[in-house]
């Protein structure tokens, strides 16, 4: 079964005597919708679909002269996040109600582009809970980057860490308890003309902003990312080095963060530290998830090689690492990436990528598709299979998924942004219904619809 929709064939009814309007296309089926936005003329329209096609329309309360960079869903499916910047190099925060229509304005900044790091590390991010906003700004007096925790408890702006020119934040954590944020920051220092940076990752308790530890990670200079926390709140998993030596060092790493210790949980690159070593040319690939307390499910590409990559350091599939103890057991000889967790159960969704070696011994990928499978025991159950797909994200009672389809993509690299269609998956009768993606329409997150009249 196939439901389509464009936005221009529904008729929007706009209440003339506000800023938000609405529109009911007919009753909901379930409890939660998937939103989507996409500009009509000056206005941004938030659509909300589920098992029945559109459910609900709004018109997202973007200011006057400013465009909406990201939409962003509460993990409760309550708020949306509004993230957009204007022509006089500023950005916005805003908070829009979806049941209520009520309308916070968070913080200005100034826009990203005055900085040295790409948008994505400006986003706002939920707290698991719903309850906090954190991101990083660029602020308008002195043009430092601070990272600020918004509050929906008290309405109010709180500064979680204070940076200068030397000494920024550039990424943020939250804990699965919402209790503890982590966050990465960069520490440079001058040394014979050049500038050397390092990273440090500071963790803060929420909401009394005190300093549980700072992490430096001093097995080199470098740049960490993708920090994701165990769901019991004793480690943090990331990658190192992000930035542009990662043809010679690249690891998954964990931290410690009661004893703050670190240490490297994969070990598939040079070993540190890199003092007169060669660039060898790895050309590794690491996506990861936290599996269980204390597992991490990784899926891996090593391999070495300049213009022709070796034979003999090729290493494909996923993995599970115990922690700390790194014991390590192949799960399967696919490639994982872009691994969901269900929120309600032990199901993970995933895309699931064969790779292999041409007769120029150049990587390139035979297959790509969808997987939703049970991990128990070291070994993959597996559930569900479907089109290949990019942005996997469950509805937060677990009884839906979304994906962008991608499967006509033949590349190295998945654009998730061009995708042409979006699948809705419902677990109750594994049925899959695909709507239309169009160009220009992004994906906001599941959003809890509005109650049916008795």
């Amino acid at each position: 079964m196939k439901c389509f929709w464009k936005a221009g064939f529904v008729a929007l009814l706009l209440l003339i005597t506000s800023s938000v309007s609405m529109v009911i296309a007919r009753q909901a089926d379930s409890l939660y919708g998937f939103g989507i936005t996409h500009n009509e003329g000056e206005q941004t329209i938030l659509t909300i679909v589920d098992t029945t096609g559109i459910v609900e329309e709004f018109t997202l309360p973007v200011p006057t002269g400013f465009t909406l960079l990201e939409a962003l869903a509460s993990p409760n499916g309550d708020w949306i996040s509004l993230y957009s910047v204007n022509n006089e190099a500023q950005t916005h925060i805003q908070l829009f109600h979806l049941l209520n229509n009520e309308v916070r304005d968070v913080v200005t900044g100034i826009d990203t582009s005055f900085g040295d790091l790409p948008p994505a590390n400006f986003l706002p991010v939920w707290s698991p809970d719903s309850r906090y906003l954190a991101f990083n700004v660029i602020s308008v007096f002195g043009g430092a980057i601070d990272t600020l925790i918004y509050s929906l408890v008290d309405n109010q702006v709180h500064t979680a860490f204070a940076g200068f020119t030397q000494l920024y934040p550039y990424e943020v954590a939250w804990s699965a308890n919402s209790a503890q944020l982590a966050i990465a920051t960069m520490r440079c220092t001058a040394n014979n003309g050049r500038s050397l940076c390092e990273t440090l990752i500071q963790v803060i308790e929420v909401p009394s902003l005190n300093v549980q530890n700072m992490a430096e990670i001093s097995v080199e200079t470098g740049k960490a990312c993708e920090l994701k926390w165990s769901p019991n709140g004793k480690y943090i998993a990331f990658l190192f080095d992000c930035d542009v030596s990662n043809i010679y060092f690249f690891e998954v790493f964990l931290l410690d963060v009661a004893q703050n210790a670190i240490q490297p949980l994969t070990t598939l690159t040079n070993p540190v530290p890199l003092v007169n070593t060669l660039l060898l040319g790895y050309r590794n690939t690491y996506d990861f998830t936290w599996s269980d307390i204390s597992e991490l499910l990784i899926g891996v590409i090593a391999a070495q090689g300049g213009s022709e990559i070796d034979p003999t350091t090729l290493s494909i599939g996923s993995f599970t690492y115990l922690v700390p103890d790194s014991l390590t057991t192949q799960v399967s000889e696919e490639m994982g990436r872009e691994w969901s967790q269900n929120p309600v159960n032990t199901s993970v969704a995933y895309r699931a990528e064969t790779w292999e070696l041409d007769s120029s011994n150049q990587l390139v990928v035979t297959s790509r598709q969808s997987r939703i499978a049970m991990l128990s025991a070291g070994q993959f159950t597996f559930l569900v299979n479907g089109s290949a797909g990019c942005d996997y994200r469950w509805s937060p009672d677990g009884q839906m998924l979304t994906y962008r389809n991608v499967e006509n993509q033949t590349t190295l690299g998945i654009i998730c942004e061009v995708a042409s269609e979006l699948v809705l998956y419902i677990s109750l009768n594994d049925q899959f219904i695909t709507f239309p993606f169009n160009k220009g329409e992004q994906s906001v997150g599941w959003l809890r619809l509005l109650k049916p009249s008795p």
